[in-house]
């Protein structure tokens, strides 16, 4: 701050301070703040400090909108508070309709619990939910409210997307609450950096409670700092994340020139949660009054300087393994068994599955949730928020009834823990089946002479099929379920809306063929050519397919599930959104087709080629493959979470945002691919190659692997936190800013590279070759670096206080 105060920080913490009056009186009130990598399972790491914020930066248009970041120097705040930044995310980035998120701060017992509804975008309460991936936590998206309490908030009849399930017209939310709004009134501008002047002036009538930002919700009596923070629904690969504040303590006191100190006592009031970046910042305040000849803004004025230091409990002083805390917070990364000791808690237990309102029914007229039973409260489960919405039935659908009184509705009953939670929309009721005449008897086989006669009606389909051909008469009228017709020349027929299924079409010739909603579940087409042939919305689904050819062909919103092909080819056919699923493809080819929003999940796409394919925001979950080719294959956010893909090429693939979640990789190839933002956690990568590739910002969080390649790779803000890669290849990468805290690279290679800014706290580096590495500014404390090459590395700035450095080569 401007004024005569200086500071001191001791450690990993920024201060700021803040010189005021109040009524006739000079204070002085010290900040101190500090920030940590959230683990899951375990406690908060400390990592370099985050500046406090002097100004209110907004997330959308101008002031008044979300703030991304909010004004942290306020004098005092009336009650401390917790606030959250972040996304509702879809497990695994699989699109849903609506989402539980929800935030608890916990200590023996829920010191904040907090749960909103997330919902797709959607015109009007008439409609279902769009399904989304992912959607911001901000105040644009929830309710305007009642009183006006959200500016910000949805208005002109729009639907909001966040729902107070106990009060849905009421805003929702985790986010600060900009200056401006009700109960934040300030008589300077929110865009002026606070305090507007120094020393500031603290007026009467500006009450305390305007600089608190949080909701009213979130404003707690105390906060101890060794609290469990969970959130749910946030996280793309861990659908509830639990870490623990690891019981910060600062301290700090105020100097004069003379050398006279007295403390400033501080209390934790504010914790700011990063769920986009997974980390959490702290807020120490304290105030003490000071001589009003440090008031004066003079050059000459006497100077004060403000100490302060950061100290965390000791871990080992508190029991309990961590792994039997981390068995009670369901999968994901967690620490390893000689981890840093928890302490047992009684965790809450998980979030209730969202229910959206009745379509009919408007969200001001009537309850729109369903109450729904909480699952066991230990042992957890691993959390899915995800709302299943099964698509329209196809019967007749009855009137719609209208929506009882809110007197009315009967009170919630809890549901026995083994009882699964409803459905979002009402089931239909079961459709009697139509009634079955009595099975006759099998008729007695018929004598050699009638079964003679009876063989040709089917060579008769056949024969009326040429005539009609031959006639250029239409097929409609004939029953060509389970016909043989192969061999035919069948080129541009109408066969559209047509049953062929389980017909025999072997080697026949369907060029240009209109067979758009054509039924052929079940036939075989082996061998024959379908090239140019219309077979939109087609069902395909069982059909035998070896050597047959669909070049170019209109694949769109066709059904080949549970398909088997060999050598067949798609070679620029166009298939978006069609549904290729559990199907066996061996050595087929896709070059250049056009598969967007398409769904492979469950396929063996072994030796097949894909080479300057489509598969925009397609779906390939568990599916599998040996000897793949994809060179050049567009992928940008494709699902291929679970997929298993050994020793593929998919060199120079365009895949940002694509999502490799648990995949194994061993021995493919990614080499100057783009990746940016992807997500590899915990993905299995021996031999894989990335050289050369951009993976800027992506995620490789818990990934395993050795010998894997990365050289020449630009790296710049990946995640590899807990990751272990040995013997990698790093030479020549752009690592600046990665965070590889306590990841494993031991033996790894990494002359050249630059990882200038990361975070390499707690990792392991034994033999590994840093020699010429740029490691400017980088934090190396409490690694393992023995028997590391760090000649010609530069240092300037490292920190490697409590690293290892026994046998290290540090000398030119």
């Amino acid at each position: 701050m401007t004024g005569p105060i200086a500071v001191s920080p001791s450690g990993p913490i920024e201060i700021a301070t803040l010189l005021y009056t109040r009524k006739g009186s000079v204070r002085l009130t010290a900040l101190v703040k500090a920030t940590f990598a959230m683990i899951h399972g375990g406690f908060c790491l400390p990592i370099d400090p985050k500046p406090i914020s002097t100004v209110e930066r907004p997330w959308f248009g101008g002031s008044g909108s979300t703030p991304l970041s909010m004004i942290e120097a306020w004098p005092e705040l009336a009650r401390p508070e917790v606030i959250l930044w972040g996304d509702a995310v879809a497990p695994n980035r699989e699109p849903v309709r609506a989402l539980a998120v929800r935030l608890v701060l916990w200590k023996d017992g829920p010191r904040l619990d907090k749960t909103v509804h997330v919902f797709g975008p959607r015109s009007d309460n008439r409609h279902l939910p769009s399904p989304f991936t992912t959607i911001p936590l901000v105040w644009e998206k929830t309710a305007a409210g009642s009183r006006r309490d959200n500016p910000a908030g949805s208005t002109n009849g729009t639907v909001p997307s966040l729902i107070d399930p106990q009060k849905p017209s009421e805003p929702a939310g985790f986010a600060p609450r900009p200056l401006g709004w009700p109960g934040r009134e300030v008589p300077w501008a929110a865009s002026e950096a606070f305090p507007p002047q120094a020393p500031w002036e603290w007026r009467d009538d500006v009450p305390v409670d305007a600089f608190g930002s949080a909701p009213k919700d979130q404003r707690l009596d105390a906060i101890a700092g060794d609290e469990w923070i969970i959130i749910e629904g946030m996280h793309a690969d861990l659908p509830r994340f639990a870490t623990r504040l690891p019981k910060p303590i600062a301290t700090a006191r105020v100097r004069d020139e003379a050398g006279n100190a007295d403390p400033i006592p501080l209390a934790l009031d504010t914790i700011l949660i990063d769920a986009h970046n997974l980390e959490v910042s702290v807020l120490f305040r304290g105030s003490v009054p000071v001589s009003s000849e440090y008031a004066s803004s003079s050059g000459g004025a006497p100077r004060l300087v403000v100490d302060a230091e950061l100290e965390l409990e000791d871990p080992t002083r508190l029991d309990v393994s961590a792994i039997d805390v981390a068995q009670k917070l369901g999968k994901g990364l967690r620490l390893n068994q000689t981890a840093t000791n928890l302490p047992a808690i009684d965790l809450p237990p998980d979030s209730r599955t969202p229910t959206p309102p009745p379509p009919a029914a408007p969200i001001a007229d009537a309850l729109p949730y369903k109450p729904v039973a909480p699952p066991p409260a230990i042992p957890f489960r691993a959390a899915s928020a995800e709302v299943s919405v099964p698509e329209p039935s196809h019967a007749p659908v009855p009137p719609p009834r209208a929506p009882l009184p809110p007197a009315s509705a009967p009170a919630a009953r809890t549901a026995p823990p083994a009882t699964p939670p409803p459905s979002v929309l009402p089931s239909t009721e079961a459709v009697a089946p139509p009634p079955v005449e009595p099975e006759a008897a099998p008729p007695e086989p018929a004598p050699p002479a009638a079964r003679a006669e009876a063989e040709p009606a089917q060579s008769g389909v056949r024969a009326q099929v040429v005539a009609r051909l031959a006639s250029k008469s239409p097929l409609n009228d004939l029953p060509l379920a389970g016909a043989d017709l192969s061999q035919l020349d069948l080129t541009g027929v109408s066969l559209s809306g047509l049953n062929l299924s389980n017909a025999k079409l072997v080697g026949a010739v369907l060029k240009n063929a209109r067979m758009s909603n054509a039924k052929l579940a079940g036939a075989d087409l082996s061998k024959a050519d379908l090239s140019g042939a219309d077979l939109t919305q087609a069902d395909l689904s069982r059909t035998t397919l070896v050597d047959t050819s669909f070049e170019g062909a209109q694949l769109l919103d066709a059904n080949l599930g549970v398909a088997e092909g060999k050598n067949v080819r798609f070679d620029g056919a166009k298939a978006q959104r069609a549904v290729l699923t559990q199907g066996k493809w061996h050595k087929c080819s896709f070059k250049e087709a056009t598969l967007s929003n398409s769904d492979l999940s469950g396929s063996d796409l072994s030796e097949c080629v894909f080479d300057d394919a489509t598969l925009t925001s397609a779906r390939l979950v568990d599916a599998r493959a040996t000897n793949l080719h994809a060179t050049n294959v567009k992928i940008a956010d494709t699902n291929l979470t679970g997929a298993s893909f050994v020793s593929c090429d998919f060199t120079k693939a365009d895949g940002p945002r694509t999502v490799w979640d648990r995949a194994v990789l061993d021995g493919s190839i990614f080499e100057e691919a783009t990746l940016d933002a992807a997500g590899f956690a915990r993905v299995h990568l021996d031999r894989a190659s990335f050289a050369k590739a951009t993976l800027v910002k992506a995620s490789f969080m818990g990934v395993t692997g050795e010998a894997a390649r990365f050289v020449e790779a630009n790296m710049d803000g990946v995640d590899l936190r807990q990751g272990k890669l040995l013997d990698a290849a790093f030479e020549g990468a752009r690592l600046s800013k990665v965070n590889a805290l306590k990841a494993t690279f031991n033996g790894a290679r990494l002359t050249g590279a630059d990882l200038s800014g990361a975070s390499l706290r707690s990792a392991k580096l034994r033999n590994a070759k840093l020699d010429g590495a740029v490691l400017r500014d980088a934090d190396l404390r409490d690694a393992d670096l023995e028997g590391a090459d760090l000649r010609g590395a530069e240092r300037q700035g490292a920190k490697l206080a409590g690293a290892s450095l026994k046998g290290a080569m540090e000398s030119d």
